[in-house]
């Protein structure tokens, strides 16, 4: 089994970085109330094949703050990818780290060899305004001041999960969600709340693969599966019984179906 190694890349922000593994380069995109370590049961399987990696997101877990938009962050993708030498990568995206994969896609598609967009659904930036202001009311649950952080983290990971994620599960995503700083998430939130899908997804011309979780009430079969319609010839699998964080809460399914992907996109282009 490949070793997990931590560093930092980059300057200004400073991202930390966790890798592991060889070869092509599967670059693993957190959510908006994540950090790089809600991968730790993807890299050791991904690095059986390929170069694994997985960052903070500025302002997330151990990388430092600074202004947060999609752009900056599709630079700080390029900066990890430049760190790495890698010409093209894989991306792999959960939720708001799909619109990241997304915002790269659509700035430097010749940089890219898949995409795999996870509990990602249509961006909110072309909706009324009503709309977008419901949607950030709604990622501001977690900073409701009338409840402790502990209290505010497990409701939302409650939240997120499906119906019968175990305990552990709901706790993995409360620590999770507990680390959270707040001005990065608001910045986060603001960036998400403007987000136009359809500009990015114009630009996707790449390998496409869409994960949906089944009792997904975040992003839901329905709207995962509107995204992918905008994606010419994009692949779609829903993961029976799981919900938003699928990667967490059913592992074994991700990672079959993620590494399954990227083989057959490796075998396709190493044949032509």
């Amino acid at each position: 089994m490949s070793i997990c190694r931590d560093m930092f890349v980059g300057a200004h922000p400073r991202l930390a970085v966790a890798h592991a593994g060889a070869g092509e380069a599967v670059l693993f995109l957190h959510g908006i109330g994540g950090h790089r370590a809600n991968w730790a049961p993807q890299l050791p399987a991904v690095a059986e094949r390929f170069h694994a990696i997985a960052p903070d997101m500025r302002g997330y877990g151990d990388s430092e703050d600074g202004p947060l938009d999609f752009d900056l962050l599709a630079d700080d993708i390029e900066t990890i990818l430049d760190a790495f030498s890698v010409t093209r990568g894989h991306l792999v995206g959960l939720s708001f780290g799909g619109w990241v994969a997304l915002a790269f896609a659509r700035r430097h598609p010749d940089r890219l060899a898949s995409l795999v967009l996870c509990g990602t659904q249509p961006g909110p930036g072309r909706s009324s305004d009503a709309d977008r202001a419901a949607f950030v009311r709604a990622r501001l649950g977690p900073l409701d001041g009338s409840k402790s952080l502990e209290e505010r983290a497990r409701a939302g990971a409650a939240a997120m999960a499906g119906r019968r994620a175990p305990a552990a599960v709901i706790g993995s995503l409360a620590a999770s969600m507990g680390a959270l700083r707040r001005e990065s998430y608001l910045k986060a939130v603001e960036a998400a709340s403007t987000f136009d899908s359809a500009t990015a997804t114009a630009a996707v011309r790449m390998p496409t693969l869409m994960l949906a979780g089944e009792d997904d009430r975040l992003s839901t079969v329905t709207a995962v599966r509107a995204l992918r319609d905008a994606i010419p010839n994009a692949e779609l699998a829903v993961l029976p019984e799981t919900g938003h964080l699928m990667n967490i809460e059913n592992p074994g399914a991700f990672n079959a179906v993620v590494t399954g992907f990227l083989g057959r996109v490796a075998a396709r282009a190493a044949a032509a």
